[in-house]
């Protein structure tokens, strides 16, 4: 009795799995052919992510193990992981570099950069586009407090900007805002 109610229980989902697959199958096949008929984009990316995506697999690196004067070390963390492969890989290259001189730089052009100014109407452009709906970045200055002092504030950013570009010294919070 058991064994009839397994065997029927076991065909209804084989056949459902059936069924489930020609149906993925006729997706596909929609979805391809509205890929070639229309070229959208859209339904191509939703085909690659159907195909390559695969719930069971993790995107994680599994542990690492290395052997050294016979001991065997395992790593668990994404950092411990990283410097294990980073030693590897270091440790297969055997790159010389002493006692060797870079090539010589050949210019591609005449031309050179010999000076960089930013005027008013550039910054004041520049502000004008600033979505007031962004979140404010690390020097904490919202774009509305930008926006509200369009008419003010170019003149001396401006001059601030030159300075720095005319005489190299950029302050150390401005090079962690670039």
């Amino acid at each position: 009795m058991i064994g009839k109610k397994y065997k029927s229980m076991r065909n209804k989902v084989n056949n459902m799995k059936k069924i489930r697959q020609g149906s993925i199958f006729i997706m596909a096949s929609n979805c391809l052919l509205l890929i070639r008929i229309k070229m959208i984009k859209k339904y191509f990316w939703k085909m690659i992510r159907f195909f390559v995506k695969n719930s069971n697999t993790s995107t994680n690196i599994p542990p690492l193990k290395t052997y050294d004067n016979n001991s065997e070390t395992i790593f668990f963390t994404d950092y411990e992981k990283a410097n294990c492969l980073n030693n590897y890989f270091a440790s297969i290259s055997t790159i010389n570099d002493n006692n060797i001189s870079l090539p010589p730089c050949i210019p591609k052009t005449n031309n050179n950069l010999t000076s960089v100014s930013i005027h008013e109407s550039e910054i004041v452009d520049i502000i004008k586009i600033l979505s007031t709906n962004k979140a404010c970045g690390k020097d904490d200055i919202s774009h509305k407090m930008l926006k509200a002092t369009v008419t003010s504030i170019p003149k001396p950013l401006s001059i601030l900007f030159n300075r720095s570009l005319s005489e190299y010294q950029f302050h150390q919070s401005g090079k962690r805002l670039m």
